[in-house]
């Protein structure tokens, strides 16, 4: 139970490394990883998992993390996102900067599809009825989800691989609060409200308000959050969880109440924390990297390591040559390709 535990702690302020990934400092992450996780995981993990007050005072409910995990990752990648403004490219590619590699995100997404049943239906903390319902509802809302960001993308385009990936993901983030308190017959409805809301939102941050989050933390993990966390106030179900209380489609209004309280709650104290550490980051070991950093990228400015090691050595050995010896670089991404250019011309 305790590792278990430990795989939702460890995964929740890695999630908003989404937003700002390749644009901080290597000493400003780390602080802002176990600040986030000390200061904000562990309190709102007590408050509704471990017997604090929205469970016991109020009722709050959260199967596997919408409220606890999904929530807190995207209000600190909103609040990051805005805080660090936009990459210097930004606008060149409308926010959307093509993926590095494609089949490697595809792959990634299905390996996190098959261990997000874990997620969820272990949460269960045994085999039954209850996480078998829970395996079913994550599996309906990510194709539901999944299918809406295909159709609109179509709509708008052509059918995109790397919407679908978001989509799904928009499913199973949003799903989770409410996989173990719900009948397949409302997931399927869930579904659709959150590749709705998800792609909304992704929308209105990004495209509208020019929110920088890489990403898209705050969208497809933050928004899906919250509204599965207030889908539970609608369609929980007594009778499927015993642990469950009804919703308003069964009757009572109160739980609906609750889970907008604890959303709320969580939301704002997450969000102030968060700018709080931000602030301490700047103060102290500053937060973003320079412009030029930020487009050679950090693997070999703060590692000195290569995604694609023999492919640098071959092309940029003096560019290489001069990092490992701590000399100032004014290398750009535009410096690389033209060297490129002029190598294979």
């Amino acid at each position: 139970f305790a590792l278990f535990m430990m795989m939702f702690a460890a995964i929740t302020p890695l999630l908003m490394t989404g937003s700002y990934a390749e644009r901080v400092k290597w000493k400003s992450f780390v602080i802002i990883t176990i600040g986030f996780e000390v200061l904000v995981y562990y309190p709102v993990a007590h408050w509704i998992w471990g017997q604090g007050w929205l469970a016991t005072k109020f009722g709050a409910q959260d199967f596997a993390g919408g409220i606890v995990i999904h929530t807190t990752a995207g209000v600190g990648s909103l609040v990051i996102a805005i805080r660090m403004g936009p990459r210097k490219d930004f606008n060149q590619y409308h926010g959307e900067v093509p993926p590095s590699n494609l089949p490697l995100a595809a792959l990634g997404a299905a390996m996190l599809w098959m261990g997000w049943f874990g997620f969820n239906a272990g949460s269960a903390l045994s085999a039954g009825p209850i996480a078998t319902s829970a395996v079913v509802s994550t599996q309906i809302a990510a194709c539901v989800s999944g299918t809406v960001w295909l159709v609109i993308s179509w709509i708008k385009g052509k059918p995109s691989l790397v919407a679908i990936i978001n989509g799904c993901i928009a499913g199973l983030a949003g799903i989770t609060p409410a996989s173990g308190y719900v009948s397949s017959q409302w997931t399927i409805l869930i579904g659709f409200i959150l590749g709705i809301g998800s792609y909304g939102s992704v929308w209105l941050l990004k495209h509208k308000l020019r929110i920088d989050d890489a990403l898209d933390v705050s969208s497809v993990h933050g928004v899906t959050g919250i509204i599965g966390s207030l889908c539970i106030g609608f369609f929980s179900e007594h009778r499927l969880n015993p642990s469950a209380s009804d919703g308003l489609i069964h009757g009572k209004a109160q739980l609906l109440v609750v889970q907008i309280m604890a959303v709320a709650v969580v939301a704002a104290y997450t969000a102030i924390i968060t700018l709080l550490l931000v602030f301490f980051v700047e103060k102290t070991v500053g937060l973003k990297i320079r412009e030029d950093e930020e487009e050679t990228g950090l693997d070999l400015k703060e590692h000195r390591e290569f995604a694609y090691h023999e492919l640098w050595l071959d092309s940029f050995s003096d560019y290489y040559d001069a990092v490992i010896k701590g000399e100032s670089l004014r290398f750009t991404k535009r410096t690389i390709n033209a060297d490129v250019d002029d190598r294979y011309a």
